[in-house]
């Protein structure tokens, strides 16, 4: 799956979101999380011990 930083901007509801990626996840069988840049390290640590999902953060050198 792909991340999103529309919680940190305020656009998406936090538990909400988290919600609809533990459905997505579980439906379509998704084990990895690609976090946008801007996602904060607590969403993403709830984000995984919450849905199982591996939180992969790509570095590149324009961060």
């Amino acid at each position: 799956m792909v991340g999103t930083s529309l919680v940190e901007t305020g656009v998406v509801d936090g538990d909400r979101y988290l919600e609809a990626v533990r459905t997505l996840a579980r439906l379509h069988g998704a084990t990895r999380y690609f976090a946008h840049r801007r996602e904060s390290a607590e969403k993403l640590h709830r984000l995984a011990v919450e849905t199982g999902l591996e939180v992969v953060r790509p570095t590149s050198p324009w961060n």
